[in-house]
């Protein structure tokens, strides 16, 4: 299934301005759960946030591994690392709920780094500033504490399109800008102009998605209502959720309906890098500059969670500081290992 890249937005069926809270909540959680979770041993080796969780700490891991090689080399110390997840309150209203999935990577990522005498990862979780939303962003709520140390929220919706002007907090700090499921969410300009802001003071943006503009995904979105009714138990269910689950089942329906939008928003690897290049393109043209005059190289890959259909595409862009510098390739879709960074299978992109 290649669709074309210019093709009309359509609004979702769960945009706030017509999906109540009381429909769209249980939605997102169970979202949430299917990320978080390994539901069927059988069909799942590890649960797809665990996939995740692996391509970003290779990502970080490579990132402090040239820093440690330009200190030695005598160059200026860099500030350390944290990671900025612009969608960890997407859901009109619980994003608390939303935040789950970054809250399983941080919690993994640290875990692991901890095992490994590795200092911690700092995660600051913000809620994106929609266009297509017309919810104040009272609507998206995150939570203001955690429990983890390495765990901080923004309070206020953020641009993911000027976020590098518009936020002190993100702008200040050398970060990798993550999107878990929320990519899909920007039309062609929007997702451009958010490439761009990433140009500007970024150090990598990381973007993964369960789910692509093909078949296989479309079949495993019709098997999410009868999934709904098996996993709704387990969600602590409201009388409304269970009434609009099983009653009336309009839960399982808009659950398939948003699917089915998710799969026609995704954006293939070729449209995506075709989308990078044009923000590069873009950023020059501005006059836009980074700290250091850097080209950005891209990696991507897919993994797949779920036996036979269900595959989590990744695609990873950061700034490529090294000298030996490769050249282009093609992504792969086999399961074989290659020389990527990031320890999956992979291609690479160079945007000069």
């Amino acid at each position: 299934m290649h669709l074309p890249t210019q093709r009309p937005w359509l609004i979702s069926p769960l945009d706030p301005t017509f999906c109540p809270p009381y429909l769209s909540t249980p939605i997102h959680t169970l979202h949430n759960f299917l990320w978080t979770h390994r539901l069927f041993a059988f069909l799942q080796k590890c649960a797809p946030y665990e996939l995740a969780s692996e391509v970003l700490e290779n990502l970080v891991d490579s990132i402090e591994e040239e820093d440690r090689k330009r200190d030695e080399e005598g160059e200026k110390r860099r500030e350390g690392l944290r990671v900025v997840d612009f969608g960890s309150g997407s859901s009109s209203s619980g994003g608390r709920e939303s935040g789950r999935t970054v809250l399983a990577v941080e919690r993994k990522i640290n875990q692991h780094r901890q095992s490994s005498s590795k200092q911690p990862i700092r995660f600051l979780l913000t809620h994106p500033d929609l266009p297509s939303s017309s919810s104040s962003s009272s609507s998206h709520s995150l939570p203001t504490s955690s429990s983890s140390s390495t765990i901080s929220y923004l309070p206020e919706s953020v641009d993911a399109r000027q976020a590098t002007i518009n936020n002190k907090a993100i702008r200040d700090h050398r970060h990798i800008r993550t999107f878990f499921s929320t990519f899909h969410q920007f039309g062609e300009e929007s997702a451009r102009r958010v490439i761009v802001d990433a140009f500007g003071s970024a150090e990598a943006m990381c973007i993964f998605e369960l789910q692509q503009s093909d078949l296989a995904s479309l079949i495993m979105v019709f098997l999410l209502a009868p999934l709904s009714w098996l996993l709704t138990p387990f969600q602590r269910p409201t009388w409304t959720t269970l009434f609009f689950t099983y009653i009336i089942p309009l839960i399982p329906l808009l659950l398939v309906l948003d699917g089915i939008m998710k799969v026609y928003r995704s954006r293939s690897i070729p449209h995506f890098l075709h989308l990078a290049n044009l923000a590069s393109l873009n950023f020059h043209l501005e006059g836009g500059k980074p700290e250091e005059d850097i080209d950005w190289k891209w990696e991507y890959g897919k993994k797949r969670h779920t036996w036979s259909l269900g595959t989590m595409v990744w695609v990873v862009g950061r700034r490529d500081r090294r000298n030996d510098r490769r050249g282009g390739g093609e992504g792969s879709e086999s399961d074989s290992d290659s020389d990527s960074d990031l320890g999956m299978e992979a291609g690479v992109e160079e945007l000069l």
